[in-house]
């Protein structure tokens, strides 16, 4: 029992510092411009967001929340009071030197303040792709996020990039809705 002991012990450290070895934990925060606003004056504001993520080899999980003014949810929701955007992503996070690159897909929420909106918020889907470089224990980035109302609608628009006779129209859907950002994230 003694001789099986020391390479049962050798086996648990080491499946404890393999995922160790490649995982990672980052937070970070990000300005997204309100340009994509259908209401021309408040093109001039901003959005703050905030960043977490776990990444494991070139899987990651992210959720990020963007803190929404009352006058950018009243023109993206129609219900004017403050909110948040929650992003709940995984995707795959691929680094080359200090290029990386991520694509992410998930669900959203959008969240009234104080419930002062629809009665359980709002679930959608979104699709993220981000670009960046990784300084070490520090890097910046620029990511562009389709937000879409169901899932369902987000799977039929990456469907219609693979068929001829829909591409151009799931490719406008893309396109159309993209809202960029700008990030500053922190690795641990």
């Amino acid at each position: 029992m003694k001789k099986l002991l020391l390479p049962l012990a050798a086996i648990m450290l080491l499946a404890f510092a393999v995922p160790a070895a490649f995982a990672g934990v980052e937070f970070g925060t990000s300005w997204t411009s309100t340009s994509f606003l259908s209401d021309t004056s408040l093109q001039s504001d901003s959005i703050l967001g905030f960043h977490a993520a776990y990444d494991w080899f070139i899987l990651t999980a992210s959720v990020d929340s963007l803190a929404m003014p009352s006058a950018v949810m009243a023109d993206m929701t129609g219900v004017a009071v403050p909110g948040f955007l929650n992003m709940f992503d995984a995707g795959l996070n691929l680094k080359l030197g200090i290029f990386q690159a991520e694509a992410l897909v998930g669900t959203n929420y959008v969240y009234f303040y104080k419930g002062q909106g629809p009665s359980n918020g709002s679930w959608g889907a979104n699709l993220r792709l981000l670009g960046g470089l990784n300084f070490g224990w520090w890097g910046v980035g620029v990511s562009g996020t389709s937000a879409f109302d169901t899932f369902d609608s987000l799977v039929s628009t990456i469907k219609g990039l693979f068929d001829t006779s829909t591409r151009d129209k799931s490719i406008s859907e893309l396109t159309s809705g993209l809202v960029p950002a700008i990030y500053l994230t922190f690795y641990f």
